[in-house]
């Protein structure tokens, strides 16, 4: 190379070897992270604890006057109609409150999977 001719940066060997590193750093964050979710437990659910899998809702109905627990009913759902799930389960617990004549009592809706009927309680 001539004193003072400039050269295409591409075809410069440090450009490439810069390039390589980069990409070295990158899958160096992504094992990082990769790491970091087998030793924290990152879970297959939202902010709301809804499981990306779900299957349905059941709806545990409770009597605080004899301190029992009934299953008021199964909503089939899935993680797009959450929301519309949630009202259902509810109906269905004041349904399950209405048969029995319950005057006191309170609800809970559980999100179910195929390994749990039960793996977290959204309301």
């Amino acid at each position: 190379m001539k004193t003072g001719e400039r050269t295409d940066p591409k075809s410069d060997a440090s450009y490439r070897t810069g390039n390589s590193s980069a990409h070295e750093g990158f899958v160096k964050i992504a094992l990082l992270a990769a790491f970091g979710c087998a030793v924290a437990g990152c879970s297959d659910v939202d902010d709301d604890y809804f499981p990306y899998e779900m299957k349905g809702l059941n709806s545990w109905l409770y009597d605080s006057t004899t301190e029992q627990e009934y299953l008021a009913g199964f909503t089939e759902a899935n993680y797009k109609n959450r929301n519309a799930a949630l009202r259902a389960c509810a109906a269905q617990a004041s349904t399950a409150a209405a048969a029995r004549r319950l005057k006191e009592w309170s609800y809970v809706c559980c999100t179910v999977t195929e390994e749990s009927q039960c793996v977290s309680k959204v309301r």
